[in-house]
């Protein structure tokens, strides 16, 4: 359950564009998803230090910068392949 709540995290901000009125639609719900991505990663973090040993802060910010790189090679990957795709 926990893996399905946090992973559908990132999805929040484009569900709500999709859903809100036009008058109440995100800036940018990129950066929102982003934000609340990273935060969720820090708090994953955090939370493990409860059982290694280590600062919740230092085990808070190692998470996020792993997940953080992992996003940034997926969206890389990503970028990379949008040409492979036939869009007929």
């Amino acid at each position: 359950m926990s893996f399905f709540f946090v992973g559908a995290l990132p999805l929040l901000a484009f569900i709500y564009q999709i859903a809100a009125p036009q008058t109440a639609r995100l800036a940018d719900p990129f950066v929102i998803s982003s934000a609340m991505t990273g935060l969720a990663f820090f708090v994953i973090g955090a939370i493990k230090s409860r059982f290694v040993s280590g600062r919740w802060w230092t085990s808070g910010l190692e998470t996020l910068l792993m997940g953080g790189v992992a996003a940034a090679l997926a969206y890389a990957v990503g970028a990379l392949l949008r040409g492979l795709v036939d869009t007929a």
